[in-house]
């Protein structure tokens, strides 16, 4: 009797619920959390952005720019050089990332907050699921952050997932991180946006002290990519060093991110080698992201060694709606017999 192969995607989601709970989890988010809430990724809001600043047809215009292996920081450049006179580039650009979203003031009353929540959990049950794990239940009506969840490392520039988790748990879980100058706060957990952030309201507040900003250009990304003690660089690279990564809604294309990867997994195998360990190559796997299968399980081998080569375990998924019963499972709610 020939034996069914061992399934190693069904054992990588036992292991991440075992070091869930052995030493909590870093949260790395990417365009694939926020896209249910009609934000566009970042190829789609540059094509928006081409009809604003480049007129009819624009958008056909950096289409053809990036089809033809130009970066998408340089086409970023090129649209602020071509924004209209006394444009400002940030306000474009957040005009056009929140164009499809429902909501353009702040959220302050209970109407506001319901209606928020019923949005997002009705379109995207995958931002619902990573709200819904960086909280636990203190009492029946009471919520607090969940101190497993170690920080939360967000590639989006919206800022939608704190206002959904306060409008939907009436606290506030996360303190933002927007700059080096700016400290973490206990029990809130920390969250890193490493492009800056864009809000989907004009803030009225005297005492707003977040800054508004956004990595966005060619330019702005050599200046904040190659500095050794960048919020990017700097705080990933620990965070990396010291915690477990669960990375959600990421392609793991973007060289800034395998680049410190690689720096992360190399240090340890380094370290294994000192010591005399063997099965380094075990010793230095210690991430996880989820990704959805491609249709050709040789590529899906292949892109499997290659994350492994930087210390990461991909968690294959055949569809996207998977991902909150199986965060659920990680987290604890929910039995391995409903989910897998």
């Amino acid at each position: 009797m020939t034996r069914k192969p061992r399934d190693k995607t069904l054992d990588r989601w036992k292991l991440l619920r075992e070091r869930y709970r052995q030493r909590g989890l870093v949260l790395a988010l990417g365009a694939g959390v926020s896209t249910g809430c009609k934000i566009p990724n970042w190829p789609e809001l540059l094509c928006r952005m081409g009809d604003r600043c480049l007129g009819p047809h624009g958008h056909e215009v950096i289409t053809d720019l990036i089809q033809s292996g130009m970066t998408l920081p340089a086409v970023a450049g090129v649209l602020e050089s071509k924004r209209p006179k006394n444009a400002k580039f940030l306000e474009l650009l957040s005009a056009e990332l929140y164009r499809d979203f429902p909501f353009h003031e702040a959220i302050k009353d209970l109407r506001q907050r319901r209606q928020l929540v019923k949005f997002v959990e009705d379109s995207n049950p995958t931002m619902r699921a990573v709200a819904a794990m960086c909280v636990r239940r203190k009492s029946k009506n009471e919520f607090i952050a969940n101190d497993q969840v170690r920080a939360v490392v967000n590639f989006n520039v919206d800022s939608i997932l704190r206002t959904y988790a306060r409008s939907r748990y009436d606290t506030y879980l996360f303190r933002t991180i927007e700059s080096a100058s700016k400290l973490s706060q206990s029990g809130h957990i920390p969250i890193y946006h490493m492009h800056g952030f864009l809000k989907f309201y004009r803030s009225d507040r005297l005492d707003d002290d977040e800054e508004v900003r956004c990595v966005f250009t060619e330019g702005e990304y050599y200046d904040f990519f190659n500095r050794p003690n960048s919020l990017f660089n700097y705080t990933f690279l620990y965070l990396l060093r010291e915690y477990n990564c669960l990375f959600i809604g990421m392609s793991m294309t973007d060289e800034n991110i395998r680049r410190l990867l690689h720096y992360s997994t190399a240090e340890r195998r380094d370290r294994a080698r000192e010591t005399g360990k063997t099965a380094t190559d075990n010793l230095a796997l210690r991430h996880f992201c989820i990704l959805k299968k491609s249709g050709s399980a040789r590529r899906d081998e292949l892109t499997d060694i290659a994350l492994r080569r930087l210390g990461t375990r991909v968690l294959w998924i055949n569809d996207f709606e998977e991902i909150p019963p199986r965060l659920a499972y990680v987290y604890g709610e929910a039995q391995w017999s409903t989910v897998f």
